[in-house]
């Protein structure tokens, strides 16, 4: 995943044409202007919007995910 956000980062900053797999929601999709292909045949999912069976929203569900797996986000701060 880190080397797909860093990509992303490298090939935008330096304005480059480029494909990359991306998956709804993601943050990349808001920071930055991505153009989806088109998928004419339906390869692919629709995009994922059922956060959780809680009915939580993405903030809340990430937040409590965060609370219960506090050393793996500790190691992203490392």
């Amino acid at each position: 995943m880190r080397a797909i956000i860093d990509t992303v980062d490298r090939r935008m900053a330096d304005e480059d044409w480029f494909v990359t797999p991306l998956w709804q929601p993601q943050y990349l999709n808001d920071v930055y202007d991505l153009r989806p292909l088109r998928d004419p045949l339906g390869a692919f999912p629709a995009p994922d919007r059922a956060v959780n069976l809680e009915g939580t929203s993405p903030l809340q569900a990430a937040r409590e995910w965060m609370e219960r797996n506090p050393d793996t986000v500790a190691a992203w701060f490392a």
